[in-house]
């Protein structure tokens, strides 16, 4: 899956490309929307909690009922006009 998304070797080593592995020090401001029956929802929860760790400013937004992919939905399901409203009040700050 890795290769499929990030690329070769020379993608991979770059930090950024994988963050899990990356200095996540001095990192802008972060909100992560997980969804409740997502299966990468754990591997999301552990990374914010390594930029919480790093003193990253980042804010978990879990957005309970909804799969991965919630975002391809309708915006009138309640959760995914939810999570719509909160990336425009962060595009907006």
């Amino acid at each position: 899956m890795t290769r499929n998304y990030v690329g070769g070797a020379e993608s991979r080593a770059d930090g950024y490309a994988m963050p899990a592995g990356a200095v996540l020090t001095g990192l802008c401001p972060v909100v992560a929307l997980t969804a409740e029956y997502d299966d990468l929802r754990v591997s999301a929860e552990h990374f914010t909690a390594a930029l919480a760790v790093a003193g990253v400013d980042v804010r978990q937004v879990l957005l309970p009922g909804m799969l991965h992919g919630f975002l391809n939905l309708p915006a009138t399901i309640g959760p995914v006009d939810r999570a719509l409203a909160l990336m425009s009040e962060v595009v907006a700050s």
